[in-house]
């Protein structure tokens, strides 16, 4: 009976022994999901940055069309009896300003008081990404695109085209391939994105 119960009991101790316990794991299970996951993140990691960079370099192309476009509605709706344009910075920087309708518009007298106002606040790019149009051609640290009360594109207020160097805005990335093209149409003014 002794032996019966000695046994009875070695044979519950290996059962419970052999059972596998509930939610434990073991050391070479966890790191066989670590080498996975950090296997899967390596090779994902490159594309999700380029994504990112991809949608910033997008979201800013938006928003100058955006910006383009209310300038471009303001000056047809003559808010103010002004014309209205977007100056772009060498530094990445763009605002909507407000100019005294019939004025022509110059490098030299843009930013004086008198014919000119800012209209709303200063906006910049996302980080890394640049207007090109600085790198090929421009030599002034800005260019204006100033809407007549028509709706048409000029570079003065008055009657100048906008040159073929600024009809179309070329955004590219420091992280990120290809470029986003904002092409203003030189006889209707209106933007769009390529």
């Amino acid at each position: 009976m002794i032996e019966k119960n000695r046994a009875e009991k070695l044979t519950r101790f290996q059962a419970r022994r052999r059972a596998p316990r509930a939610g434990a794991f073991t050391l070479i299970e966890i790191i066989c999901v670590i080498m996975i996951l950090s296997a899967v993140v390596s090779i994902s990691y490159p594309s999700m940055t380029s994504y990112y960079h991809r949608q910033q370099l997008s979201s800013c192309a938006l928003e100058i069309n955006s910006e383009l476009s209310a300038a471009r509605s303001l000056s047809i709706g003559r808010v103010e009896n002004m014309t209205y344009g977007v100056i772009f910075e060498r530094n990445s920087g763009y605002r909507t300003m407000a100019f005294k309708s019939g004025v022509r518009i110059t490098g030299e007298n843009y930013s004086n008081g008198e014919i000119s106002k800012i209209y709303g606040e200063k906006r910049s790019l996302k980080p890394g990404v640049k207007i090109s149009n600085f790198d090929g051609g421009i030599k002034e640290d800005f260019f204006l695109v100033i809407f007549r009360g028509d709706g048409v594109a000029t570079a003065d207020a008055v009657n100048f085209p906008l040159p073929d160097n600024i009809s179309t805005i070329f955004l590219t990335s420091d992280n990120a391939p290809g470029e986003s093209k904002i092409t203003i149409s030189k006889t209707t003014g209106i933007s769009m994105i390529e």
